[in-house]
């Protein structure tokens, strides 16, 4: 009887292998299934599970046979995580479940070998990674959604040293501000500024787990601080009031005023009266008084007496 002989292979699930055989003039194999053929020298198996074939060769009307086993080798469970993360952000990617492992596609990632690699995509993406062992392989997705950051916007006022500004932030659902000085709350959408110098604020507003930021410039203009003359006049007279300090000037009461508006205007009121100047710059007012003293004139009396020629006479005033 000729002596048969034939391999035997092990192959990952899926795969296949070529048995051949050999010692024989021709040859049947059995069982058929997972089989490409039941005769030939080489055949190509397929089986879902491990399957031992027996390969019988005959020579002459003689035979013999010799079997072969195909041992299937499980692929790897490969498990990898899918995260979200905001745009700007990375992930880590750790994959399980095999020995070896590569990664596509490349864009965004740090590595493409490796059980763990940095993801830093612009837009969502959905990474496979391939796992390794024995020989097998597995795969697995992860998505890595990436959540876009919030459009914050915030206005900037200009106010007078001591007057509050309104900052309404807008883009998130919620808001955190900072620094705290001169801010009636350091939360929410609207807060109140009141600082006493020119500063900046920043709004940090948050939206579906991402933040993003934006910056509020609050001017503070000073007030001016005005100066003015008092005078002291007879009455029928008037006196020049002269302002400094500021850019405008506004008068009142108009009482005996030359003008309501300027920074010189001349006074004549009747009765001592005590006018306020508003001196404005940048949009901001100071004000301080001016006190015009009127003196009433002397009521003079002198007698008039008649006389003889060569004679005198007393005048009193």
């Amino acid at each position: 009887n000729p002596v048969i002989t034939v391999n035997s292979e092990t192959i990952c699930a899926g795969g296949s292998a070529t048995l051949t055989a050999s010692g024989g003039t021709t040859y049947s194999w059995s069982p058929g299934a997972g089989l490409s053929a039941t005769t030939g020298a080489s055949v190509t198996a397929n089986p879902t599970t491990t399957t031992t074939y027996t390969v019988t060769g005959t020579t002459s009307g003689c035979s013999g046979t010799a079997t072969s086993t195909v041992t299937i080798g499980p692929n790897p469970t490969v498990t990898v995580t899918s995260p979200t993360i905001c745009a700007g952000s990375s992930a880590t990617l750790t994959a399980n479940g095999a020995t070896t492992y590569t990664w596509s596609p490349g864009a965004g990632l740090s590595s493409t070998f490796g059980a763990t690699v940095t993801a830093n995509p612009t837009t969502t993406t959905t990474y496979t990674v391939t796992g390794t062992i024995s020989g097998c392989t597995g795969t697995a997705t992860s998505i890595v959604t990436v959540t876009p950051l919030p459009v914050v916007t915030v206005n900037s006022e200009t106010i007078c040293a001591g007057s509050p500004a309104t900052l309404t932030a807008s883009g998130g659902t919620s808001y955190s501000w900072s620094p705290p000085s001169g801010l009636s709350a350091t939360s929410g959408a609207t807060v109140t500024a009141n600082p006493s110098t020119t500063t900046t604020y920043t709004v940090t507003g948050m939206a579906s787990g991402c933040s993003n930021t934006a910056t509020s410039v609050v001017t503070v203009n000073p007030i001016p601080v005005i100066t003015v003359n008092s005078s002291m006049i007879c009455e029928g007279f008037a006196a020049t009031l002269t302002a400094a300090g500021a850019n405008s000037y506004s008068w009142s009461p108009p009482l005996g005023l030359s003008a309501t508006t300027g920074a010189t205007v001349l006074a004549n009121p009747p009765v001592t009266t005590t006018y306020t100047v508003s001196g404005t710059t940048n949009g901001c007012t100071g004000s301080l008084t001016s006190t015009v003293s009127v003196n009433p004139n002397p009521v003079v009396d002198v007698n008039s007496p008649t006389i003889c020629a060569g004679t005198s006479t007393t005048l009193t005033a």
